[in-house]
């Protein structure tokens, strides 16, 4: 026999692990992590706290990762499975896109992940009425119904876990290359200077000795006449006396 209590605890059990949309309504996440659910596709208390009217740009893309959960209508069914997307333009609304899970299994609970690229006519800071429909071989039948807004809060990529370190080691390196360049370039500039700046060769070829200062034979026939001259004067006066 069921009891109040066990009733009552059944039901908190059942509420704690299911907290989704209502009959015909649509719930919206950010990202594939959000609106989780269970095996049946049951939004569960944790996904129910991700739940936003707003979701947020993919970091570093002008794309939209959103996340769908609905509670469909008793219409639905196997087969082909529409969510449209709508925008008012002066006045007039408009279909900008159309997304379709094609293989749908009927399950009341419907909990899909799609992107809304920006070249399809998605823009941040705008708010679309969505609607997921099904054809039942004569008109499309509204199964829910739900409204969300694209904004773009300027989040970044995330950087894996080491990747700072890795370019300041990066850096480091490349200053070190450049800091050993120059000391290369110096120690080229110091050698030349050396090997300029040193004393002559000294000559050991024979007949010359060491230390002692080298005339050049020119130098010595033109000073040998000279004295030849003054000899030759100085024979001539006496003579001449």
């Amino acid at each position: 026999m069921l009891t109040s209590a066990t009733f009552v605890a059944g039901l908190l059990i059942a509420t704690s692990a299911w907290a989704g949309p209502g009959a015909e309504e649509i719930w919206f996440g950010t990202g594939a992590d959000s609106l989780a659910t269970d095996e049946n596709n049951n939004v569960t208390s944790e996904g129910a706290k991700t739940k936003t009217t707003e979701v947020d740009r993919i970091p570093g893309e002008e794309d939209w990762e959103i996340r769908v959960a609905a509670k469909l209508n008793g219409y639905a069914g196997i087969g082909p499975l529409y969510i449209e997307f709508y925008q008012e333009i002066q006045g007039a609304e408009h279909i900008v896109w159309r997304h379709e899970e094609t293989d749908y299994d009927g399950n009341r609970n419907l909990a899909i992940t799609t992107v809304l690229e920006g070249n399809h006519g998605f823009n941040k800071n705008r708010e679309y009425r969505v609607q997921i429909v099904q054809n039942n071989g004569k008109r499309d039948i509204v199964l829910a119904r739900g409204k969300v807004k694209l904004i773009d809060t300027g989040r970044e990529v995330p950087k894996e876990e080491g990747e700072d370190e890795e370019d300041e080691g990066t850096k480091q390196d490349e200053l070190d290359t450049l800091a050993g360049e120059d000391d290369e370039d110096e120690d080229e500039d110091t050698g030349s200077k050396a090997s300029g700046d040193g004393p002559p060769p000294i000559d050991d070829s024979p007949g010359k000795k060491k230390g002692c200062s080298v005339v050049d034979n020119d130098a010595v026939g033109f000073s040998g006449v000279l004295v030849l001259l003054a000899l030759g004067w100085t024979t001539r006066r006496r003579k001449a006396a």
